[in-house]
């Protein structure tokens, strides 16, 4: 499965920064920015392989997600949802 065409690589890198992150900060899907990302836990391999996440919504797997803070999500789905109406 081809996930470049599902990957908005360019509204994740509106939502990136690059500064410490704060305690309201939030982990988000890669592919399509859900809450729905879980890391799924890896008893054989914890130590050597990094931890993988799944995403409910679109069944992204990998070992990257997104972490936005609160606020910046919340602009963001505002923002997703105005252009929508149109």
């Amino acid at each position: 499965m081809c996930l470049r065409k599902y990957f908005h690589f360019s509204e994740v890198k509106k939502l990136t920064r690059r500064r410490p992150m704060t305690s309201n900060s939030v982990k988000v899907c890669p592919i399509c920015l859900s809450l729905s990302i879980k890391r799924i836990p890896n008893p054989f391999l914890g130590l050597i392989s990094p931890p993988t996440y799944y995403c409910e919504e679109c069944q992204y797997q990998g070992p990257i997600y997104a972490e936005i803070e609160d606020s910046d999500y919340q602009h963001y789905l505002d923002s997703k949802e105005a252009s929508s109406r149109f």
